[in-house]
């Protein structure tokens, strides 16, 4: 899977879900720090858990409930959904 051109996810508002001035998309907070925000392109890894996963946000949505999800794709293609506050942006080495 090619990377998703990652946006610096610069929000409009301070509510908790924004819209980026950049990209337009839905700007989430995430785990690990309070101002940490990420949109589609992000990379992102799984948080707590007995697994690893990391990949690739190339979606979000939200369910009939209301609640926020986010779609990570891995280096394999395989999709996985998420609550934003199992996601942090991964580290760059």
């Amino acid at each position: 899977m090619g990377a998703v051109p990652a946006c610096t996810c610069e929000p409009k508002t301070s509510r908790v879900s924004d819209v980026c001035k950049k990209c337009g998309g839905m700007v989430f907070p995430l785990t690990g720090a309070t101002d940490a925000r990420v949109c589609v392109g992000a990379h992102v890894e799984k948080t707590g858990g007995d697994y690893r996963y990391e990949g690739f946000v190339v979606a979000d949505f939200v369910k009939a409930s209301g609640q926020r999800r986010l779609v990570v794709e891995n280096a394999d293609g395989m999709l996985f959904i998420f609550n934003p506050s199992q996601l942090r942006l991964k580290e760059q080495p």
